[in-house]
């Protein structure tokens, strides 16, 4: 706490412009290629698309400076013609595959912007004026992941309505889009853009929902633990130390314990797949056939119309009833209900909200208790 204090701009206090080295930092030469100066420059150059920074911004002011609608309309144009042009592509088979396209895209360049205010924060000596000035470039990003969410509600509505899920999809992304709304309005997009780098396992994760052989969950686990529990961690404890805004703390604490809900269910996700793993193989009994009448049953040769329509019939029921085992295995009328309700419900729902007990109880109810549940 101490040596953060000495380097970190206090809540009342004014950042000085040419703060002085960090003593946590060794001093370093750095290349020109790695100084700020390139982000600097297109902040510069955009700055006139920005409302003056002493004037106060609304809700209305916020969203009609010339840079937000004309990074609305580019990041419609890219996203649209990106997502159209992936489809085509010839391992994209499903409606998962389709679902993950747009976030993959998104939480690449979303990522990316992270890294860069992470860079500057650390170039800066940790001094938190690094990243409390709005610029062009991380007004830009914010529109463009508003567009994102905009985007894939609408796309997802023709292309791949079911894997939309009604809290972590329909939900989730209104209250995100009007959360951006406030920080654009309290010019505080460049702290959202330091903030995704959330947004890697989340690319991690796209990876493996469009190729099973992408996916990785110990590199997900890698990625989610530094940055949603300890960099959101360190940030709270920044934000409530030294931002002179309180709100900020509200918002960013409100994430905060979803993200710790998730990796509980991660948990129990993986341990459940160990589980299984681990567990032997049930063996499989294929189903037995009655044996065909005999002639002690039945005589051979009918002697009688009467006898010759007993004959038919009674070859027709054995058949069917041979038959049926193959054709339908352990199709009751109760399972069939079961399986076109309960299971298809719960076959959709993300996989940190599914557990064990919920698989036995609808077995239950379908009859079959003691059958394993089908992988989903």
């Amino acid at each position: 706490g101490k040596p953060l204090k000495r380097v970190l701009v206090g809540r009342n206090t004014t950042p000085t412009s040419d703060p002085s080295p960090s003593p946590l930092l060794p001093s370093l030469s750095l290349s020109p290629l790695l100084q700020t100066d390139a982000m600097d420059s297109v902040d510069t150059a955009f700055t006139s698309l920005l409302a003056p920074k002493d004037v106060p911004l609304t809700y209305l002011t916020a969203i009609t400076q010339p840079l937000y609608p004309l990074t609305i309309t580019c990041s419609t144009i890219v996203l649209i013609t990106y997502f159209f042009l992936a489809i085509r592509h010839p391992i994209i088979q499903t409606d998962k595959q389709r679902s993950w396209l747009l976030t993959l895209f998104t939480s690449f360049f979303m990522s990316l912007g992270g890294l860069c205010v992470l860079y500057k924060f650390w170039y800066a000596g940790w001094e938190i004026s690094a990243w409390t000035d709005e610029g062009p470039l991380w007004l830009g990003l914010t529109a463009f992941f508003q567009t994102f969410l905009v985007l894939d509600l609408a796309i997802g509505w023709v292309y791949y309505r079911k894997r939309i899920d009604p809290l972590s999809g329909w939900t989730h992304h209104i209250i995100y889009f009007f959360t951006l709304w406030w920080v654009i309005s309290q010019r505080m997009s460049q702290l959202f853009i330091l903030m995704c780098l959330l947004e890697a396992p989340t690319f991690a994760l796209a990876l493996g929902s469009i190729n099973a052989k992408w996916r990785k969950d110990m590199v997900f686990a890698a990625l989610y633990v530094p940055t949603r529990l300890v960099f959101h961690g360190f940030m709270l404890y920044i934000l409530y130390n030294y931002h002179s805004n309180p709100a900020s703390v509200y918002v960013l604490g409100m994430f905060y314990p979803m993200h710790v809900y998730w990796f509980y269910g991660f948990v129990k996700q993986q341990r459940r797949l160990a589980r299984r793993r681990l567990s032997p193989p049930l063996p499989i009994t294929p189903p037995t056939l009655p044996l065909p009448p005999t002639d002690a049953e039945f005589p051979t040769t009918p002697t009688s119309p009467t006898a010759y329509t007993a004959a038919d019939l009674h070859q027709r029921s054995w058949s069917r009833s041979a038959l049926a085992p193959l054709l339908s295995p352990d199709e009751s009328p109760r399972k069939k209900l079961v399986d076109a309700t309960a299971r298809r419900v719960i076959s959709r729902m993300p996989e940190r909200f599914r557990s064990e007990r919920i698989d036995r109880w609808i077995d239950r109810m379908a009859g079959v208790g003691g059958m394993p549940v089908t992988a989903y």
